[in-house]
């Protein structure tokens, strides 16, 4: 039996950099959350009112939980054996194309 590369590391690697990216861009968050309220951009009491209850709270978690799943998917990546029986090789393109 021949042993080909593992195409579950190519779509894991694609999911990773998605992942990555998401990640990277999140710092955004912080500039309009110290703008809005407390800023300069947007001030008042309505202001405040968004700066504490929906742009405060979820800036820091949001960036957490891309960031686990960038940990987590490096996990996945790092346990995926590095090649796989040839055979096989066509029904994971089935099942990651969900046709099956």
């Amino acid at each position: 039996m021949t042993d080909v590369p593992n195409p579950k590391l190519t779509w894991l690697r694609e999911l990773l950099a998605s992942a990555q990216a998401a990640a990277n861009a999140t710092p955004t968050l912080e500039s309009p959350t110290k703008a809005i309220g407390p800023g300069t951009a947007w001030t008042g009491t309505r202001a405040d009112q968004v700066h504490d209850n929906l742009l405060a709270p979820n800036a820091g978690p949001f960036q957490h939980a891309l960031n686990e799943l960038v940990n987590d998917i490096l996990k996945v990546i790092g346990n995926t054996p590095k090649t796989v029986p040839a055979s096989q090789v066509h029904m994971m393109e089935l099942v990651h194309a969900g046709r099956i």
